[in-house]
């Protein structure tokens, strides 16, 4: 009885151990991805928060940002993604891994169609955690990128005393449902195109291209979201409320704001990812 007890827990402490890992080596891989390419996601941001009349491109935006702002945009409210999605994706692969171990146990590792649809049921699956993780963290990076053209907070503390006075804790979770419409879906398209080609292509182009799939599903939420987040309080609108106003006033191509440099920044950072991914796993002997 003692040896059966004393077994239980040192599995507990073994499987403790590995999910404290998995949580780590996830951190270290959203950090890398924030950092690497911020620039292109504040550029981004930018170009999705144009009024329904304006049709700037990248350039035009990024030389007004500069003469208005220097260079500080570049980098401005960074904290808070680097933080928030170091916290995202350590769930992230938690989450994922803990179910694609039990999706995949019994199945054979050169069975790629077994592999993929594993991936896919478990990205869908840590989908909903990250949702609400990340969603008060993307919240205050948007508000803190805009601080110049909305007044919304001129850093993530700001942002957040001007939600919190404004409309209290709840505040934070706005644009939430648009959240969870773009992680479930783009989490398990993410790992299941990863998966499916990193065997034939590599760890870096694998990612690179898991990244560019995820943003090409779910770029119309996320653009969704960014114009739920920066609303203020009287103009704020139900998902299907501010995807119909955008329909009605851009058409189906502003459902694709920001589209270039998303692209552009989704192959590098996706590739940093998976990069410090594989070797924070290799690192923690996290299998």
């Amino acid at each position: 009885e003692r040896q059966r007890r004393a077994g239980g827990e040192e599995g507990r402490k073994e499987d403790f151990s590995l999910a404290a890992k998995s949580y780590l080596c996830g951190f270290f891989a959203g950090a890398a991805n924030v950092v690497s390419c911020y620039p292109l996601d504040a550029l981004k941001v930018r170009l999705q928060s144009n009024r329904p009349n304006q049709r700037v491109g990248m350039t035009k935006v990024a030389i007004k940002a500069f003469r208005k702002e220097g260079v500080s945009w570049l980098f401005r409210g960074v904290t808070a993604p680097t933080l928030g999605t170091g916290f995202e994706t350590g769930i992230n692969y938690l989450f994922f891994q803990t179910f694609y171990r039990h999706l995949k146990a019994g199945g054979d590792d050169d069975d790629r169609t077994h592999v993929v649809k594993s991936s896919l049921v478990a990205g869908a699956i840590a989908g909903v955690p990250i949702a609400f993780a990340i969603g008060p963290f993307e919240l205050l990076k948007v508000r803190s990128q805009l601080t110049k053209s909305l007044n919304l907070g001129s850093s993530p503390r700001r942002a957040a005393m001007h939600i919190l006075r404004n409309d209290g804790f709840v505040g934070l979770l706005r644009g939430n449902t648009a959240t969870l419409l773009r992680e479930i879906p783009g989490n398990g398209v993410y790992f299941a195109v990863y998966h499916g080609l990193q065997k034939d292509l590599g760890v870096a182009l694998a990612g690179g291209i898991a990244g560019i799939a995820y943003w090409l599903l779910v770029l119309p939420a996320d653009v969704v979201k960014t114009r739920m987040q920066i609303s203020s309080s009287a103009k704020y609108k139900s998902f299907r409320g501010e995807l119909m106003k955008i329909v009605r006033q851009q058409g189906l191509r502003g459902l694709y704001s920001g589209l270039t440099p998303t692209l552009i920044r989704a192959f590098p950072a996706n590739a940093v990812q998976f990069l410090a991914w594989e070797y924070s796993t290799r690192y923690f002997n996290v299998s």
